[in-house]
């Protein structure tokens, strides 16, 4: 049966070799001509690597062929590059678990010597590859540190160059962007200084990794010029993957500056490619990306149904990576479309597999990893260094001398080291005094934050008992009234200071689904539409005393939009990554004039004040009937 797929695509192949590139031809004629063994299994290689990224199956079946040929010839060279393309032909159709056993397998039995020395390279990558596609970063960036390992000890410029370019892939994935930046750009000086050792198909993937993550940091023209060149660079080669990986960094840039239009076409363009290729762990990245765009673009049915398919997709094939961006998109399609219920459980879900996934790939043991790589390298500098020093120290003649040598060296680092220790004990007292210090103004700013939301709510209820008595029935209602809702507000303002007092931290998801619920809570009896767009790309806690106030700032912003602005719409906007916490909120009302006196009764220097004591970055924009916006950066 395979004998018969294989004449069979070798009667497409050579149908198809007019209508492609000059090179394809020559290899069908040459293989047709060929008679010997050698001659015949280096060329389907040579067919099986052309075809690779634009036709994988023709690919797969040729990268068969020549296994089954070595095989018959006990030749184990060339068995192990059949099985590298068979493994990579499992990559990218989404069998990864069969590319890394394949992988596990060769490397247990490749020869570690000069002449299986790219094949190792290539199936340490390989396997880096997969246990990235099966959400193993830990795994993965320990396999690419080895390999960098490897690839140092051998001088081989490629490997390096393989290494540290997925190294900065992982980085990446896990939002570190610039310490991806960094590694990146070292692949990139050392591929282009070395193009005659490098496979063309390196280029393109440093270029569109360089440009998602300065894309990601907002640089949108570092972002365009990385994804153009990325994407030529692909098309040059005929990888289409890589070109539609471009194409798609692409449209979320031009969907991140709103420009919907020309983001549609760029992703459609991505996805007509992908469509080539087949890898199902892009296609749901980029299925994310469109649902993505349909909601920005107001298509939010069209956005759910493309989230609810990709995560179908997702499952099935077990692509847990993926399902954080998955499941985002999804929440996104139903807050735009109003379906809050449905949009809560899965914020929910999300934050759970969040948790999951950062409890299996946290950053601190990334960080150990690459502490001990740079150890590892370190200690054998130091070796080095070490054996050098000894052949010194064996020509030196005068014992008495070098003992008075070693004798002063450790006496000097006796006194740094009694000095260090003297250091160490100064910052921990000067850290003591400084808590204390830093406890004493936490506890006088919860205090002058209870006296002001909760003293002056009591005062107005002790004021307002004096009225109980009066005969007026109408009159007693209205007292009564006031103060049930002064003691709701007494007891809301007690719950907020616990909420943010009762840990160490405040999660920033927390604090947004404190903010929603108020904001809902404040405009449910009017027909103010409230526009809340959440994108919290990292980690990061605020502290309890830091996250109160910053959610009493804004809800002294809210509750003046509710009072005075006479607004239909507000919009409020948190976005949080590795360096900072951004939140906008902003109204269509009236605006005011900030330079005018009466503006102090909108609460602003309440605000300003509350600001400036926790560093707080505060700006307002607003005039007289162009509406009142306020960006706040932590």
């Amino acid at each position: 049966m395979r004998q018969v797929l294989f004449t069979g695509l070798l009667s497409f192949a050579y149908l198809l070799a007019a209508a492609q590139a000059q090179e394809a031809g020559e290899l069908m004629y040459k293989f047709k001509k060929a008679s010997g063994y050698e001659q015949q299994s280096d060329l389907l290689y040579e067919l099986s690597k052309y075809y690779q990224n634009a036709h994988p199956d023709s690919s797969y079946l040729f990268a068969q062929r020549l296994e089954a040929m070595a095989t018959a010839h006990k030749d184990l060279h060339r068995q192990y590059r059949a099985q590298l393309l068979i493994a990579q032909y499992f990559t990218t159709t989404g069998k990864a678990k069969e590319a890394l056993a394949i992988c596990e397998k060769v490397l247990a039995q490749l020869p570690k010597d000069e002449q299986h020395a790219d094949l190792m390279v290539d199936f340490w990558r390989l396997k880096g590859g997969c246990l990235m596609l099966l959400n193993e970063q830990q795994e993965a960036l320990n396999t690419f540190y080895e390999l960098l390992k490897i690839s140092e000890k051998s001088g081989a410029v490629y490997g390096r160059v393989a290494a540290i370019t997925n190294i900065g892939w992982v980085y990446m994935e896990l939002y570190q962007f610039d310490r991806a930046i960094t590694e990146l750009n070292t692949a990139k000086s050392l591929a282009e200084t070395n193009t005659g050792e490098m496979l063309p198909v390196y280029i393109p993937k440093i270029y569109n990794n360089l440009a998602s993550c300065y894309g990601a940091k907002g640089q949108m023209d570092s972002a365009y010029l990385y994804t153009n060149k990325g994407i030529a660079a692909a098309l040059k080669i005929n990888d289409y993957a890589t070109a539609a990986n471009g194409l798609n960094i692409l449209g979320t840039a031009f969907m991140e500056e709103k420009k919907y239009r020309e983001a549609l076409e760029k992703l459609l363009q991505a996805k007509s490619l992908r469509q080539k290729v087949g890898n199902p762990f892009f296609i749901v990245s980029d299925m994310a990306t469109l649902a993505s765009l349909y909601n920005a673009m107001g298509n939010t049915t069209a956005g759910i149904q493309t989230s609810k398919e990709a995560l179908d997709i997702a499952k099935a094939r077990n692509i847990d990576a993926k399902l954080p961006m998955l499941y985002l998109s999804l929440a996104n399609g139903y807050e735009a479309a109003g379906n809050y219920r449905d949009a809560a459980g899965t914020y929910k879900r999300l934050s759970i597999l969040k948790d999951t996934l950062f409890e299996k790939a946290n950053s601190e043991a990334i960080a150990t990893m690459r502490v001990q790589y740079e150890t590892e390298k370190k200690e054998h500098e130091n070796k080095l260094l070490k054996n050098e020093n000894a052949l010194k120290a064996a020509l030196i003649s005068n014992k008495n001398r070098t003992i008075y040598i070693l004798v002063a060296l450790a006496l000097f680092v006796a006194a740094l080291l009694f000095g260090w220790v003297m250091r160490v004990r100064l910052r921990k007292k000067e850290g003591e005094l400084k808590a204390v210090a830093d406890l004493q103004k936490e506890k006088e700013r919860i205090a002058r934050d209870l006296h002001d939301n909760v003293g002056g709510q009591l005062s107005y209820i002790i004021y307002s008992l004096d009225g109980v008595h009066e005969e007026s029935r109408e009159k007693r209602a209205e007292i009564t009234a006031n103060i049930n809702q002064s003691v709701r507000s007494v007891i809301g303002s007690l719950r907020e200071t616990i909420w943010a007092i009762s840990d160490a931290s405040i999660r920033l998801q927390d604090f947004s689904d404190k903010l929603k619920l108020y904001v809902r809570n404040l405009f449910n009896r009017n027909q103010v539409k409230i526009v809340f767009n959440e994108n919290i790309r990292s980690q990061k806690e605020l502290n309890a005393l830091l996250g109160l106030n910053l959610y009493r700032i804004c809800q002294e912003i809210l509750t003046n939009a509710f009072k005075y602005s006479g607004a239909d719409e507000i919009r409020i906007g948190i976005r949080s990554d590795a360096e900072a916490l951004m939140i906008s909120i902003e109204d269509n009302g009236t605006g005011f004039d900030v330079s005018q006196p009466n503006t102090e009764s909108y609460g602003l220097q309440n605000i300003r004040k509350r600001a400036g004591e926790f560093g707080i970055e505060l700006t307002l924009e607003t005039a007289v009937g162009a509406g009142t916006r306020y960006n706040l950066v932590v």
